[in-house]
């Protein structure tokens, strides 16, 4: 067998185990973030650093969901400024989710917050993000 092919099995099994443990981390994720358990959650955010599979941008949207839902807007805003900091860029899918949290938590100046900052990245909001943030405000 040629090294190269042998290289590329290498590369495959690695790719596939990666996304094995991506996949694990982000169910646990899920899991916490309905439970709004917002400690643990952070603990696998920070775990996947560790863990040479580094997280995605959905691990971040789960933890930033888990955050706010926990009340830790403060917590949530700071993993926002991480995202962005390791290059990933906050989709309408992750502001929505942020949006909905905050809605959820009863946080109607942090979703108001999170929607300008949407506009103002050039991203366009959805139908999803008008009905979580009206959820939001409707509760003030």
């Amino acid at each position: 067998m040629s090294k190269h092919r042998l290289a590329e099995g290498a590369k495959s099994w690695h790719q596939n185990h990666n996304f094995t443990i991506r996949a694990r981390q982000n169910q646990l994720l899920q899991d916490y973030c309905r439970r709004a358990l917002w400690r643990k959650a952070v603990a696998v955010l920070d775990d996947s650093h560790g863990s040479g599979v580094p997280a995605d941008l959905a691990t971040y949207s789960l933890a930033l969901d888990a955050c706010f839902r926990g009340h830790q807007s403060e917590l949530a805003s700071s993993l926002l400024a991480e995202l962005r900091q390791n290059n990933f860029r906050p989709d309408v899918v992750v502001y929505n989710s942020s949006i909905s949290a905050c809605s959820k938590a009863q946080l109607w100046e942090k979703a108001v917050s999170l929607f300008s900052e949407l506009r103002n990245s050039g991203l366009q909001p959805n139908v999803i993000t008008h009905n979580a943030l009206m959820g939001a405000c409707e509760k003030v």
